[in-house]
C-alpha cells in the first residue's frame, strides 16, 4: 500500500497547485472587475461552478457608448500582466469596432459573458 499513499500524496499536491492557481486567477478576476466597473460597465450574474477545474463566470452589461476605445487601450497597456483583464478588454474593443462598422442597426446596449478559466468573452448587442 505504500505506492497507493504516494499516489494519493501526489494527487493532493496537484490539487493544492490547482487551487493555488485558481486563487491567483480569482485575484486577477477581482482586480479586473474593479477596472471594468470604472469603464462604466455593470457586473451581474456571477456564477461559480465546482469540479475538477473550478469555473467562474460573470455577465457585464452597459451601453455601447460606454466602451471608449482609447480609455480601454490605456487600461490594457497599464495591465499587460493581467491576462484575464486584457482578454476581456480586447473582446470589448473588438465588439465596439464591430458595432461601429455595422452602423445604425439600433443596438444601444452590450452584454458580455465572461469566463475566468480559460479567459473568454462572448458579446451580444441588444
Amino acid at each position: 500500500m505504500p505506492n497507493g499513499w504516494k499516489f494519493k500524496d501526489k494527487a493532493g499536491g496537484v490539487k493544492d497547485a490547482s487551487l493555488e492557481k485558481f486563487s491567483q486567477s480569482l485575484d486577477e478576476f477581482n482586480e479586473a472587475i474593479l477596472l471594468i466597473k470604472d469603464l462604466g460597465l455593470a457586473v451581474s450574474d456571477l456564477k461559480v461552478g465546482m469540479g475538477a477545474v473550478p469555473e467562474v463566470s460573470v455577465k457585464l452589461t452597459g451601453t455601447v457608448e460606454s466602451i471608449k476605445i482609447d480609455k480601454v487601450q490605456e487600461v490594457i497597456e497599464a495591465n499587460l500582466d493581467n491576462k484575464f483583464l486584457v482578454t476581456i478588454l480586447k473582446g470589448l474593443q473588438t465588439a465596439s469596432e464591430v458595432q461601429h462598422k455595422l452602423g445604425d442597426l439600433g443596438f444601444e446596449s452590450v452584454e458580455a459573458d465572461v469566463n475566468l478559466r480559460p479567459p473568454t468573452i462572448k458579446v451580444r448587442f441588444l
